[in-house]
Protein backbone atom coordinates (compact mmCIF):
# COMPACT_ATOMS: atom_id res chain seq x y z
CA UNK A 1 0.00 0.00 0.00
CA UNK A 2 1.18 3.40 -0.72
CA UNK A 3 1.90 6.03 1.88
CA UNK A 4 -0.67 8.22 0.06
CA UNK A 5 -3.04 5.76 0.40
CA UNK A 6 -2.72 4.86 3.88
CA UNK A 7 -2.63 8.64 4.80
CA UNK A 8 -6.08 8.90 2.98
CA UNK A 9 -7.51 5.62 4.87
CA UNK A 10 -5.99 6.89 8.12
CA UNK A 11 -7.53 10.21 7.76
CA UNK A 12 -10.90 8.97 6.52
CA UNK A 13 -11.11 6.54 9.85
CA UNK A 14 -10.57 9.78 11.65
CA UNK A 15 -13.02 11.77 10.23
CA UNK A 16 -15.08 8.67 10.76
CA UNK A 17 -14.36 8.30 14.60
CA UNK A 18 -14.85 11.94 14.96
CA UNK A 19 -18.15 11.89 13.66
CA UNK A 20 -19.82 8.95 15.56
CA UNK A 21 -17.86 10.88 18.68
CA UNK A 22 -19.82 14.28 18.41
CA UNK A 23 -23.25 13.20 19.32
CA UNK A 24 -21.64 10.85 22.47
CA UNK A 25 -20.02 14.51 22.89
CA UNK A 26 -23.08 16.45 22.90
CA UNK A 27 -24.84 14.28 25.20
CA UNK A 28 -21.94 14.40 27.71
CA UNK A 29 -21.99 18.21 27.34
CA UNK A 30 -25.51 18.27 27.87
CA UNK A 31 -25.96 15.94 31.02
CA UNK A 32 -23.26 17.76 32.31
CA UNK A 33 -25.34 21.38 32.17
CA UNK A 34 -27.92 19.35 33.57
CA UNK A 35 -25.94 18.30 36.47
CA UNK A 36 -24.68 21.83 37.10
CA UNK A 37 -28.24 23.35 36.92
CA UNK A 38 -29.22 20.28 39.60
CA UNK A 39 -26.33 21.39 41.84
CA UNK A 40 -26.88 24.81 41.47
CA UNK A 41 -30.36 24.25 42.78
CA UNK A 42 -29.52 22.28 45.46
CA UNK A 43 -27.02 24.76 46.55
CA UNK A 44 -29.93 27.46 46.53
CA UNK A 45 -31.91 25.15 48.54
CA UNK A 46 -29.72 24.36 51.17
CA UNK A 47 -28.91 27.98 51.25
CA UNK A 48 -32.63 28.95 52.05
CA UNK A 49 -32.57 25.25 54.35
CA UNK A 50 -29.72 27.19 56.50
CA UNK A 51 -30.88 30.64 56.17
CA UNK A 52 -34.21 29.20 58.08
CA UNK A 53 -32.39 27.33 60.54
CA UNK A 54 -30.11 30.14 61.87
CA UNK A 55 -33.35 32.12 61.97
CA UNK A 56 -34.99 29.57 64.07
CA UNK A 57 -31.77 29.36 66.20
CA UNK A 58 -31.49 32.87 67.01
CA UNK A 59 -35.28 32.95 67.99
CA UNK A 60 -34.65 29.99 70.12
CA UNK A 61 -31.83 31.55 71.84
CA UNK A 62 -33.77 34.51 72.37
CA UNK A 63 -36.92 32.71 73.81
CA UNK A 64 -34.27 30.74 76.19
CA UNK A 65 -33.09 34.62 77.57
CA UNK A 66 -36.46 35.83 78.09
CA UNK A 67 -37.55 32.14 80.03
CA UNK A 68 -34.34 32.84 82.10
CA UNK A 69 -35.17 36.12 82.96
CA UNK A 70 -38.68 35.35 83.87
CA UNK A 71 -37.83 32.55 86.43
CA UNK A 72 -35.17 35.06 87.86
CA UNK A 73 -37.83 36.99 88.53
CA UNK A 74 -40.50 34.62 89.62
CA UNK A 75 -37.39 33.63 92.34
CA UNK A 76 -37.40 37.21 93.43
CA UNK A 77 -41.02 37.39 94.26
CA UNK A 78 -41.34 33.98 95.61
CA UNK A 79 -38.33 35.05 98.26
CA UNK A 80 -40.00 38.41 98.33
CA UNK A 81 -42.95 36.78 99.36
CA UNK A 82 -41.80 34.17 101.68
CA UNK A 83 -39.63 37.65 103.19
CA UNK A 84 -43.31 38.77 104.05
CA UNK A 85 -44.71 35.92 105.33
CA UNK A 86 -42.24 34.87 107.62
CA UNK A 87 -41.92 38.61 109.10
CA UNK A 88 -46.20 38.84 109.42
Amino acid sequence: MSKLKEKDIIESIREVVKDELQPIKDNMRVLKDEMMTGFDDVSKRLDTVETELTSISNNLTRQNKKTDNLKIRADHIEKHLNLKSVSS
